[in-house]
């Protein structure tokens, strides 16, 4: 009776065609949502910064510091963005109910048939059953965008050091002055701080595009990094 009653709490909630599987933690979800929204403050302010294209009235009292303030709140989102990408390096390496099942993608990345069957999969020639929970072409489009990221913080930083020279300014001036210099100077890392902002700019439409179209290749994908939960086709043998 009681298993019968479980059969039946299961087809109702997962039905006969998918099985619901944990993949991703809260920690990565909400890391995952907050990096995304700071990550459009900082794009939409940091275009202000390089070049202004709001201007309020001009008005003879100094109590308009329309400049000031899109600075401040892209000084406050870059550093809530190195906070929130230390945090994901420290999940990714340190917390094993995070990183469980990203260290199970790289057993897909070792092998080139992982790697073969996954294009073949955006060929629609293939299925591609992954052990983790990313492919080879994904783990690596990731890793690139976190050194970006990481990149991009860096050199944001030393940016910072150059505004405010006292407390953490100071700070970042002596930890990153060596990198500044590898860099050529100061002008280079305000080009390489540009450049990887249009790197970001031009991963997040095709991020977007992929994770629709993987949802319609292999419905209940998308779930995961809402609930952490995603759904595969039932296998009538694990009953």
């Amino acid at each position: 009776m009681a298993t019968a009653i479980k059969k039946v709490k299961k087809k109702l909630l997962y039905s006969d065609e998918f099985d619901r599987q944990y993949r991703f933690s809260a920690e990565i979800r909400w890391a995952h949502w907050i990096r995304a929204l700071v990550i459009f403050v900082l794009i939409f302010t940091g275009f202000y910064l390089a070049s202004p294209f709001i201007t309020p009235a001009a008005v003879d009292e100094p109590i308009k510091f329309q400049n000031a303030l899109f600075r401040f709140w892209h000084m406050v989102c870059g550093f809530i963005l190195m906070a929130i990408t230390t945090f994901r390096v420290y999940l990714y390496f340190f917390d094993a109910r995070s990183r469980q099942y990203e260290w199970a993608s790289m057993e897909d990345a070792r092998h080139i048939t992982s790697w073969i069957r996954q294009i073949k999969s955006y060929l629609y020639l293939d299925q591609f059953p992954k052990r983790g929970m990313y492919g080879p072409l994904q783990n690596a489009s990731y890793l690139i965008l976190m050194l970006i990221v990481i990149a991009e913080v860096l050199t944001g930083a030393i940016l910072y050091s150059h505004v405010y020279h006292n407390g953490m300014g100071h700070f970042f001036g002596v930890i990153f002055g060596p990198l500044e210099y590898l860099m050529g100077g100061l002008a280079n890392v305000r080009n390489i701080h540009y450049i990887f902002m249009w790197c970001i700019i031009i991963f997040i439409p095709i991020h977007i595009y992929m994770v629709f179209w993987y949802a319609n290749r292999y419905p209940g994908s998308i779930d995961v990094i809402f609930s952490g939960n995603t759904f595969r086709p039932h296998d009538p043998e694990k009953d």
